[in-house]
């Protein structure tokens, strides 16, 4: 049982806090619906508490009085993690302003995946107290199961990922012109820097020197809190070995059967369905994103032409020195990264040549899209233009994409309109 006056104590001081720090504005709109609960999902340290904080800010500029806040991170080793310490956190404000009447209280809940049947009590607040709900977390299957279930059509969820390039550059607040020698050069850096480095908004901002550190630590807090005890995994060195042979192969088709045959070879004791599950609870907790092939039955998906993707470029750097000068499979996940921020599903096109993104909205293809750090060297173009025409002509699209580190360039090759654009373009040509 939490102590009742340390409740007080955290309610009070998450009041005080609100509105005393300066937040980069994220591009993500959050949707005013006054009957709706919010949830807002992502990988650890992509900034959805402050997303979630700009908010509470928002509204008390808007007039909300200080004192109608609950602003509570739940993974604070302060609290129980139990079903009944939402409900002495309710009592415990109640007690601090027995005066305020529930339905003008905002509550806001952070990583609420940490404390059982969270559903249940934000839906008791929601329905019978008709209070302001807005919660985080992290884990996407946790989230997904409550919200089908007993928030079925009462919740909006927003989906959030580390910094695009974009607020990057709000981040450290840079205006540059791409036109002007000097801006352009500085654009080119940032660029590089967020392909390697990702957007972690701590990572950004940090020296150089202490990021491989910091992007080990995120990746071990994943591994063990968000995996190893949330599902009660009991081999932790065969899955960090495993995951971070994933990271390795990010953005090549992967046989997760040729993986399990790798592993034993190594000595790890582990089974194809083990496997199989573990790589469902790495998308889950938004570490990793796959891509099938367009159209794969079920068989196909177990071929080995799944690729997968890691949910930040700092991650891979940080996890296998073989990206250091791994530039175009460092694009392509960023590429891979920036479709999903936008909203598309990924897929991938393979016939006769490849394509490596087709984008679906509604389980439909709108967009075909090639990743290439460079078309300078005549074999990679005739093969990335070759590549995307074919899936094109196939999925009855009439323009594609293809994402380059720097050229800019209008083709048209079989009929089908080809744009060749910079990556620091990539979130409006991933838009729609």
């Amino acid at each position: 049982m939490s102590d009742p006056a340390l409740l007080k104590t955290l309610i009070t001081r998450g009041q005080a806090a609100i509105g005393d720090r300066d937040l980069v504005p994220r591009d993500v709109a959050l949707p005013q619906a006054k009957n709706k609960l919010l949830t807002i999902t992502g990988i650890r340290r992509c900034g959805k508490s402050s997303l979630m904080r700009m908010q509470a800010d928002a509204l008390l500029r808007s007039g909300v009085d200080r004192k109608c806040f609950v602003f509570l991170n739940l993974e604070d080793d302060r609290l129980e993690p139990a079903h009944t310490t939402l409900d002495q956190v309710l009592r415990a404000y109640q007690e601090l302003h027995p005066d305020i009447p529930l339905a003008k209280v905002h509550f806001f809940l952070d990583e609420v995946q940490a404390m059982p049947r969270w559903d249940r009590f934000v839906l008791r607040l929601h329905e019978e107290e008709r209070a302001h709900v807005m919660v985080t977390g992290s884990n996407a299957k946790v989230l997904a199961k409550e919200i089908a279930t007993t928030l079925r059509g009462r919740s909006l969820n927003i989906p959030l990922m580390p910094f695009s390039f974009s607020e990057r550059l709000r981040l450290k607040n840079l205006d540059l012109d791409p036109f002007l020698p000097g801006d352009a050069a500085k654009l080119a850096n940032e660029m590089r820097d967020q392909i390697q480095w990702g957007g972690f908004p701590e990572v950004i901002t940090m020296d150089h020197g202490f990021r491989y550190r910091l992007l080990q630590e995120y990746f071990d807090v994943m591994l063990f809190r968000d995996l190893l005890e949330r599902y009660g995994i009991q081999q932790p060195v065969v899955l960090k070995h495993f995951l971070k042979r994933v990271l390795t192969s990010a953005a090549k088709p992967m046989s997760v059967r040729k993986m399990d045959l790798d592993l034993r070879s190594a000595g790890l004791k582990t089974t194809k369905d083990l496997l199989y599950a573990w790589m469902d609870h790495a998308q889950a907790i938004h570490l990793v994103m796959r891509s099938e092939p367009f159209g794969a039955h079920a068989r196909e998906r177990l071929s080995g032409k799944t690729k997968y993707y890691a949910t930040d470029n700092g991650l891979l750097s940080a996890m296998s020195f073989n990206f250091q000068d791994e530039w175009g499979r460092l694009l392509e996940n960023a590429v891979a990264v920036e479709a999903v921020r936008q909203g598309a599903a990924l897929t991938h096109f393979q016939g006769k040549h490849e394509c490596d993104f087709i984008l679906l909205r509604d389980e439909r293809p709108w967009k075909a899209v090639q990743a290439c750090w460079s078309l300078r060297d005549a074999d990679t173009r005739k093969r990335e233009l070759a590549g995307l025409a074919e899936a094109c002509k196939g999925l009855g699209l009439k323009n594609g994409v293809i994402i380059t580190a720097d050229a800019t360039e209008d083709l048209k090759v079989e009929g089908i309109n080809i744009q060749v654009r910079p990556f620091r373009e990539a979130g409006v040509l991933l838009s729609r």
